[in-house]
Parts: C-alpha cells; structure tokens; sequence
C-alpha cells in the first residue's frame, strides 16, 4: 500500500522526512466491440471474408469476428505495451492477412490494423522488381552467403552506420548454425554481436524483435539476444538483457550513439526498429550498480553453501535464514562471455576493456547475473544497485527550518511532542551516512546501532561492517563531507527545547544510527541487512539491536527495482516496523527507490516557496 504525506503526518516523526527530498478473452456477436473503458484500444477493420475466424493479441486476448467492418479487442493495454495481432483460426476456405500487425502502444487509439481475406483456392501471378521500403537497411554481416559483399560490423571500430528512425534486418549466433550440409556464411564461425553507429534524439526508443525460425521441419533456431545502447564515448546509456521476444531502451539525449546486438545463445533473426520521438515519454536515468557482484537468493542455505564451496573464486557473505546472499566475483579469472574454456573475448569485449573499463565491468557484471538466473538452483539472481542519499536544498533560509510550518509542526506540538507516556522512548533508526556521535544535540538522545558498509574501499573508517555507527564522512576532501546521516538523525530527534542548536520533530525519540552509504554509495545488499537488523530480523552482522526500532527512515533513493530489497521491506513490514523513504527532489515520474516500493511511506518535499522540489 502506497501513501504520500505532504502535510501533517499521523505519525510525527514521519515529518522528518519532508526535508530531505523529499488480459482476458472476450469474443464478438457482430465486428463491433464496444471498447474498453481505460487504456489504449487495439483495433481496425476486416474486409473479404465469410464465415467466422478469430483474431488474437499477444495479451491473451481472443475476438471472433462474425462479420467485415470495424473490430477492437474487448481488452485494452497499458501506453508502452507492446501488441501482436494474429489470425489464431482461418475462416474456412479462405486465407486472412494482417496489415499493422503489431507495434508499441502510444498515448493514442491504435485504428490501423487491417485484416483482409481471400479464397485458398485463388491463383495469383506476381510480376516486377522487389526493394526495400524506404528507410530499410540490411546487417551488413547477414548470414546469406549469396550475398554480394559482407561488412563485418563487429566491433566499435567496424560500426555499420544507419539512418534515424530505420528498419534493420539482422541475424546473429552465439556459434555458429551448426547446419548439416548448409551453405550458411556462419556455419561454424560465431556471428556474436551486430554493432551499429546512429545519430539519435532524445525519447526515442529503440526496439529489438528477436525473430525464431523454422528453415526446415528439423531444425528451429530460437536464440537469445540482447541489446545495449552505448553514447559516442562508450558510456552504456541503456540495457536489456531480458528473455523476451522484445527488448527496448531508450535514448536520453540527442547524440551520436552505438547501438550493440548480442547472441547470448542460440541463433536468430531480428529486426531492429528506431522508433520516432515520443514526447510523453519519460526516460530513467541507468541504475548505477556496484560492478563484479550480486545480489543472489539460492533454492536453499545448503544449495548456496556448496556453490561456495566449488566457486573457490567467487567471495560470498554468510547467509542465515535462507536469505539473498552477496556474490563478489572480482578476482574470477572465468570469462563472463565465454561458453567454454577454449573461447576467446569477441573482438568489440576486447575494445570496450581498453577504451572504457566502466562499461566492460558492466557489460560482463549483467551476463554474469543472467547466467546465475538460468540455474536451477537459484531463484533469483540481480545486480546491487547503488542508492544516493537525497541532499537537503541548499537555500540560504534553510537554517531557520522554514520546512516544519510548511507541515504543521507547530500545532502537532500542541497536541504531543512525541512523547508516548508510559512506553519508553519511539525508536526511528536512521539508514544513512551514520551520525556524528558526539555532537551534543545527540547526548542521550541514541541507542546502539551498526555499520553496514561492506566494501572497505567506500567505507571512509578503514574496515568493513562493524558495531561503531560514527560517520567518518562521504568525502576524501577535508571540509567536502555531506555529513547527511547526521542533518536527517538531528531533523527526527535532536534534542528540542534546550536552548542550544536546532530542534527535532519528536522530542521524546531515540535514534538507532545506520551505516549505510558511504564514498561509493548505498548498495542495496547494505541496506538490506541494515533495515533487517533495525527490524530484528536476521542479518549479516548475526548481532540484533537490544530493542528494535519502530520507525526506519531513509533519505536516499535511485532507479532500479530489486527483488530482493522488496522482500526485506515486505519482511520489515510485516515484523510491525514502518518504513519512511524520500521520494526525491526531480520533480518527475521516474520511480524512486525504496520510497516506491510495496509497503514504504512516500514522503516529498518542497521548497522555501512551497513548489514540489
């Protein structure tokens, strides 16, 4: 359940927040079908036939269609759906094409499929010259071996260039077609990867259809490919690296870009579509991710333990409760592309290592991850993507807590001050930075908490997770540290009515201090084990607080959603903590995370002049 507060809040510690950033099937009597009341309407018109036929999208849904006319399916689709419309039985005698078949789902009514009939037994004669549609082009490196010349366009340096918004008809293999007594160009030499150099706008996307074949009753090629889109200096800007007929990525700017075609496995077809500027669509940024790892959940404890045990390269953390554990595959010396032993790195993996090691660690980081959810033994395999904490404004007015009217504080204060009387104290554990233990705005007012940050190299105090919560700082430069930990624990709790410093929402809470982001970031996988432990749930430090907190705040967001940081969340929910994250400070669509997943409280925020921030 999803709420945002952007008023006064139920729970008064809640208001810390605010200042931190805040198918079916259906069939026909007749051809018209009443259309659906939201969503976008898939449909056209019939011509040519008799008799009865079905019609049917790739959503599950089924329409007969009883007579010509107009046609719309009784069930619509979401803006960015893709859609495949099919003849699913043929009218008797009779043979239906479909025009428009298939596309992306816009902001409008689709109107222009079109299905025509013809008798089976009629004998057409067809005469002329075939081309190509305008703004059609061809994988210079297909796999025909007729054709008049081959252009290799496997690597960055060998791109084939394209025109915007073009068609591209394509082939690729993992290792080659492997065809008994066949002529194919790539027979027995792999064809991995189709890399193409385009100049591009921003909201366009570009599509890939992965296209199995059937050459001969024996044979079906059924290849998995994936598609990566890389800016001129070879920053992936985009991935997918999905199992699905489609894959898509989106274009963030105008630019020179590369777009790469991979075989994961197998051998196929594809068409490549660039797609025309939508300007309604909302672009994400790429979700930063800490390269050589994973966050990874085995079938069970015993499963995970042996795969440790015979991946002597692979460092794992311990796992308790049958919990996602973190792969570290850095100092594997296996090559994340190769299918055996005796392969050697495709030639643009070679380039991309020189010429940007950021996006080759990437690149093989998300293989590594897909070939992990391809076992059986493992139920989910995903990257650890890195959150940032949401910076508070940097108005100049921001020192006189212009924010706590803007929710009511003042006259939440005459009604409690978040003292609950006969109880003890509320404990709000504070997932961040940690906290500056000795300021004296915090004396008395902290229980024991934790740090979280695995990785020695970001944590800032010289050692990995340990039971001492003080924040070293984010920044190597003296006087740079953001210090946010500290800001957002003395925005809950500091203490109020003192006449010293600032004042706390609640003057009765304790804070529980978390380590959690560091120089490098808040990896999910530390961020999971830190609201656990404020739960009183099973963790990584196999330590529990002396008492759980009864709040988790969290002023830090990003892209990305994570299977298994929702299933944390879910697991602190049901445990009877709440959870508070920031929504941030874009002013966008774009789902922020964790304040968008299932069972998080929401909170935005504004500015001095009460705009969305």
């Amino acid at each position: 359940m999803k709420k945002v507060f952007q008023k006064l809040c139920p729970v008064l510690i809640i208001a810390a927040l605010a200042s931190c950033g805040g198918g079916g099937s259906g069939s026909s009597t007749g051809v018209d079908v009443s259309s659906p009341t939201q969503g976008i309407t898939i449909g056209g018109t019939v011509a040519g036939f008799v008799g009865s036929f079905s019609l049917s999208n790739n959503n599950g849904t089924l329409l007969v269609i009883n007579s010509n006319g107009t046609f719309s399916f009784p069930s619509a689709v979401d803006t960015g759906d893709f859609y495949n419309v099919v003849v699913s039985d043929q009218p008797a005698d009779q043979v239906c094409s479909v025009v428009n078949s298939s596309g992306q789902a816009g902001s409008v009514d689709i109107t222009n499929i079109a299905v025509a009939c013809i008798a089976s037994t009629v004998t057409v004669t067809l005469s002329g010259s075939f081309t190509a549609a305008i703004l059609t082009q061809v994988d210079s490196d297909i796999n025909d071996p007729f054709a008049a010349t081959n252009v290799s366009n496997d690597s960055f340096d060998s791109a084939q260039p394209l025109f915007n918004f073009a068609t591209v008809n394509g082939f690729a293999t993992k290792s080659g077609t492997q065809r008994a007594d066949s002529t194919d160009r790539f027979k027995s030499t792999p064809d991995e990867v189709d890399i193409y150099t385009v100049s591009l706008q921003a909201k366009q996307s570009i599509r890939l259809q992965v296209v199995n074949f059937q050459p001969q009753d024996d044979e079906v090629f059924d290849g998995d490919l994936d598609l990566t889109l890389y800016d001129a200096n070879l920053n992936v800007v985009d991935n997918s690296f999905e199992e699905t007929e489609y894959e898509v990525v989106q274009v963030p700017a105008d630019g020179q870009y590369f777009i790469a075609v991979t075989a994961y496995s197998g051998t196929s077809k594809y068409v490549l579509s660039l797609d025309a500027v939508d300007p309604n669509a909302i672009v994400a940024s790429l979700p930063e991710m800490r390269s050589n790892e994973a966050i990874v959940k085995f079938s069970s404890s015993i499963t995970a333990q042996r795969f440790s045990g015979a991946n002597n390269q692979i460092q794992m953390t311990s796992t308790t409760d049958n919990q996602p554990v973190l792969l570290d595959f850095s100092d594997s010396q296996i090559s994340a592309n190769a299918v055996s032993s005796e392969q050697t790195m495709p030639t643009f993996l070679l380039e991309l290592s020189t010429l940007n090691s950021e996006s080759f660690e990437r690149y093989n980081t998300l293989l590594r991850i897909k070939t992990l959810n391809q076992r059986d033994d493992v139920e989910y395999a995903e990257p650890n993507f890195i959150r940032r904490i949401l910076r508070v404004p940097n108005d100049t007015e921001y020192g006189k807590q212009w924010h706590y009217p803007a929710i009511n504080l003042p006259q939440a204060w005459d009604i409690t001050t978040g003292t609950p009387p006969n109880t003890g104290s509320v404990i709000v554990a504070v997932a961040d930075t940690g906290v500056f233990l000795a300021h004296p705005d915090f004396a008395g007012q902290l229980v024991s908490g934790y740090d979280f940050i695995s990785d020695i190299s970001g944590a800032g105090d010289g050692d990995g997770i340990d039971s001492n919560p003080d924040d070293p700082g984010d920044n190597k430069l003296v006087g740079s540290s953001s210090w946010h930990g500290t800001h957002v624990a003395g925005t809950v709790a500091a203490k109020t009515n003192n006449g010293s410093g600032v004042a706390g929402v609640s003057w009765g809470a304790k804070i529980m201090p978390l380590r959690v982001c560091g120089r490098k970031g808040c990896p999910d996988f530390d961020q999971v084990q830190a609201i656990r432990f404020a739960a009183g749930l099973s963790n990584s430090s196999d330590t529990l607080p002396a008492q759980k907190a009864d709040i988790i705040n969290l002023s830090l967001g990003g892209p990305g959603l994570s299977q298994s940081v929702q299933e944390a969340f879910t697991a602190v929910r049901n445990a009877g903590v709440i959870v508070v994250a920031a929504s941030g400070n874009a002013n966008n669509a774009v789902l922020s995370y964790p304040a968008s997943y299932d069972g998080v409280i929401s909170v935005a925020a504004t500015d001095f002049n009460g705009n969305r921030s």
